[in-house]
């Protein structure tokens, strides 16, 4: 699972919604809630990148150049074709990624969680407030994907519900500590609610680290949302696999082959990819989109 950089992606939620009450309890409750699914699967199993590209090249030409829905649709675009060529790879390839991918999401969060706690910037919330200052800015967020490839797992009635359980926990954990960080860096809700930069994770990075170490963080993070891709990505392709095989969709003798080397469903990756793209389409409605997200 990604912490840093989805909850990069989707900081404006909980900020609009309950300011930093929101980011602290407001992730505690729900993960306990969560964490009752996750165990629910696993006893069962035992039997947004462009946005942020776009957010970085506002940030690293101080706002001169802004891309609009075209731009970023053909970033998305390029994105999932990135993907589609990574996804069909054999099985000890994508665990090789999923493992290297893995330790320097924990490292990456554990970093930038301290960094924006210790690193003055322009300064700092309370811990009063940080943990427990609530505004309401509203005017009135997958823990199964071990389930979806466990078939590529051996031992996976052991290894599938570990998996979903320390992947959850993990991220849980992170998460809660990440947001500790970005709530005592959020020193005015309204400024970050309202930034021009459209992602106001982004605003509190340049707040906090100044021009170069945001587009360092806001990079790293992108690269590491792309890894999040492939993995989504092969999820989803091995559950379009597996209502495939029992012939539960339209086109299922196509999308249930495999190819002869790699051994993965390479015709469901690229369904997956081309519907994506059309879920992309949205880009075109900041509405439409952003309800998907929050």
């Amino acid at each position: 699972m990604g912490v840093c950089g989805p909850i990069s992606t989707t900081y404006f939620f909980p900020l609009i919604a309950a300011g930093h009450l929101g980011l602290t309890i407001g992730w505690i409750i729900p993960s306990i809630f969560v964490l009752c699914v996750a165990l629910s699967l696993a006893e069962l199993t035992s039997a947004m990148p462009a946005q942020m590209i776009v957010t970085g090249i506002a940030v690293s030409s101080d706002g001169r150049v802004t891309l609009g829905p075209a731009p970023s649709f053909g970033i998305i675009l390029a994105l999932l074709f990135s993907h589609a060529i990574v996804c069909p790879s054999n099985s000890r390839t994508l665990a090789g990624l999923s493992l290297f991918t893995g330790g320097i999401n924990v490292a990456a969060t554990i970093a930038i969680a301290i960094a924006l706690i210790v690193i003055p910037g322009s300064g700092r919330t309370s811990a009063s407030d940080a943990f427990g200052l609530l505004t309401n800015n509203s005017g009135w967020d997958s823990n199964d994907a071990a389930a979806h490839i466990s078939e590529e797992t051996s031992s996976a009635a052991r290894a599938a519900p570990l998996a979903i359980l320390s992947g959850l926990i993990g991220a849980e954990v992170l998460g809660f500590l990440f947001l500790v960080g970005a709530s005592f860096a959020s020193i005015d809700i309204p400024h970050l609610v309202g930034t021009t930069l459209g992602m106001p994770m982004g605003q509190v990075y340049l707040d906090t680290f100044g021009k170069k170490g945001m587009l360092a963080v806001w990079s790293l993070c992108i690269v590491l949302l792309w890894f999040s891709g492939i993995s989504q990505g092969v999820d989803a392709s091995r559950v379009t696999f597996a209502l495939a095989r029992d012939n539960a969709l339209p086109g299922s003798k196509l999308w249930k082959q495999v190819h002869p080397l790699t051994k993965t469903p390479v015709y469901a990756v690229w369904l997956v990819i081309f519907l994506s793209a059309i879920i992309a389409v949205l880009v075109w409605s900041d509405t439409a989109l952003s309800s998907l997200a929050g």
